[in-house]
């Protein structure tokens, strides 16, 4: 870590971007992740395949998916 007289704001903001880009794509995999078992556990493969080549059909898949989640949780 920098002493007071040392700081280094460039270098200061560079460490914290890349850590919220490590956090972010954590949190992408997570989700894919789990977008992935909830197909498969509702025998929709073609979906995954579907949406490997259509981002918008793969942003449709996740807001399903979050609203499916959503009525789960509330059961």
């Amino acid at each position: 870590m920098y002493s007071l007289y040392e700081y280094n704001q460039a270098g200061h903001m560079k460490v914290v971007r890349e850590e919220g880009i490590a956090v972010g794509e954590e949190r992408g995999i997570e989700k894919a992740t789990a977008l992935f078992a909830w197909l498969k556990m509702n025998n929709r493969q073609d979906d995954i395949l579907q949406a490997i080549d259509n981002p918008d059909y793969l942003k449709e898949l996740f807001e399903e998916y979050s609203k499916a989640e959503s009525n789960r949780n509330y059961l």
